[in-house]
């Protein structure tokens, strides 16, 4: 269902760069998906890249894992992970989720390190150069059409 909403939001936003999407891991592993496949083809075809992930980093560890010799090509990711204490900081808790959306926020896990730590300790194993956002960050930059073009 995913790989499907993010393909119509891209052919609905962004026609003219016909962009196709590839199906992902279902869960945490390190398994040959469409998504593998598509970035090791894509690492393959080119120098270097910069992998920016949305979701969790699934995807790119299982293909750093089958494909180890494209290590080099990958100039950085970029991902989303950790977050700041929660808003009541006189408890000195960690919140357990994100807290996404103002009228009926919905409640989140850390993708990347709760949900599929496996992967984000592949990417730090393969040496990669990382470069993570803080949820609290990402979740308050636009991205207009300008920056993409």
């Amino acid at each position: 269902a995913t790989t499907m909403a993010t393909q119509e939001l891209l052919d609905r936003f962004f026609p003219e760069y016909r962009l196709t999407v590839a199906q992902g891991a279902t869960g945490p592993g390190f398994g040959i998906t469409e998504a593998v496949e598509a970035m090791a083809r894509a690492l393959r075809r080119n120098d270097k890249l910069v992998v920016i992930c949305l979701g969790s980093a699934t995807n790119i560890a299982a293909t750093l894992t089958n494909y180890p010799e494209y290590r080099t090509k990958i100039e950085k990711v970029v991902f989303v992970g950790g977050r700041s204490s929660c808003p009541d900081k006189s408890r000195h808790k960690v919140c357990k989720h994100f807290n996404v959306g103002r009228k009926n926020p919905q409640h989140l896990p850390d993708l990347n390190f709760e949900k599929d730590a496996a992967a984000a300790a592949a990417l730090m194993r393969f040496h990669v150069p990382l470069t993570l956002v803080p949820f609290e960050l990402s979740a308050k930059v636009k991205v207009y059409q300008s920056d993409i073009d």
